[in-house]
């Protein structure tokens, strides 16, 4: 089924919708630095369900849809990508649809942009808007948008008004015009935080891949800090981290490695639960100690332990079956003391 370009809803919702996220979350002022921009993208990473409420045309009928949307930072950690997966209903034929976004914060503007695209070959559309704080619940946020719909080659208008209600829920009204349309609310999504079911015996979440260790790095010994750090710059390597005398941290598109000079004989895969890559701390995310619970009920012999009467910060170390040793180091506090 092709949908037709004079659908408000097809029109310009399907390319909206994988934008919201990046949006209800931002409870500061609009000139922020691009530091605290960063982290309100951050904590929209992870998974949510959407009802979704759209209405054809001014005083028809409401259309009930669901959506389930993933939202990971992307591009070196700067950008919010938001990924939707939908249908449509019955209405309009079950088609299934998919929706994606990338998102930023333009420091010399003050504003989030974010520009979105979607299955249902709708134009690219790009929105930008600034948040104002709304106390514990986050903020309530204004943003718009024009362009020229797709087929009818006329303008049509978005503007969407986000009402954050605490850090796992989210309303957000979106009004439209188009083909000489007066603006109407065309949609409604009430987007909820999934929450992951756990095994009551470690606390972790169950999941085909349960183990969730964080950035994965490897720690290399070297002789001479200053000849491997040339080397590795030859393959695409820059140093980000380390003081320059005993060790070093360095990264390229995809990989880290921590170059150690007289810290330790061989070599350690390395894993830092709550920390993404650029070392912020993810919005959800195993505590160390619930990790090794499960390495122990797995049978796996540690060398190395957590301190479970503790919280925040700590490491544990084991090795695999032909010695090679892998650490986990959590810098990150505790998740649920957040």
């Amino acid at each position: 089924m092709k949908i037709r370009s004079t659908h408000p809803f097809a029109s310009c919702v399907l390319a909206w919708i994988a934008f919201f996220l990046s949006s209800v979350t931002n409870s500061q002022e609009p000139n922020i630095s691009a530091d605290e921009a960063l982290k309100i993208l951050q904590a929209d990473e992870g998974t949510w369900d959407v009802a979704v409420t759209f209405w054809m045309r001014p005083g028809t009928e409401p259309i009930k849809s669901h959506a389930v949307v993933t939202a990971k930072m992307e591009l070196r950690g700067k950008y919010l990508m938001q990924q939707f997966d939908g249908t449509l209903g019955p209405e309009l034929g079950n088609q299934a649809w998919t929706s994606v976004s990338y998102t930023n914060y333009n420091a010399s503007t003050g504003q989030f942009e974010a520009v979105r695209m979607a299955s249902s070959g709708s134009p690219m559309i790009v929105v930008r808007g600034k948040a104002t704080p709304d106390g514990k619940n986050g903020a309530s946020m204004e943003l718009s948008g024009e362009y020229m719909m797709a087929g009818a080659g006329s303008e049509a208008t978005e503007r969407d008004v986000i009402r954050h209600e605490g850090p796992d829920k989210c309303v957000i009204e979106s009004y439209m015009s188009f083909a000489g349309i007066e603006e109407y609310k065309g949609a409604e999504f009430v987007l909820t935080r999934a929450k992951p079911k756990t095994d009551p015996e470690t606390n972790l979440t169950k999941k085909e891949h349960p183990m969730q260790l964080g950035n994965f790095s490897v720690s290399l010994a070297v002789k001479d800090l200053a000849v491997s750090k040339a080397f590795y710059e030859k393959l695409g390597f820059q140093s980000v981290a380390g003081d320059g005398k005993g060790y070093l941290i360095m990264q390229n598109e995809t990989a880290t490695i921590g170059l150690f000079q007289g810290m330790f004989d061989k070599n350690i895969l390395t894993f830092n639960p709550g920390w993404d890559r650029t070392t912020a701390t993810l919005p959800e995310f195993e505590d160390v100690r619930e990790i090794q619970r499960a390495l122990k009920k797995h049978g796996i012999e540690l060398s190395t332990t957590a301190d479970e009467s503790t919280d925040g910060p700590a490491s544990l170390t084991f090795s695999d079956p032909d010695g090679n040793m892998i650490l986990l180091d959590q810098h990150a506090p505790d998740p649920k003391k957040k």
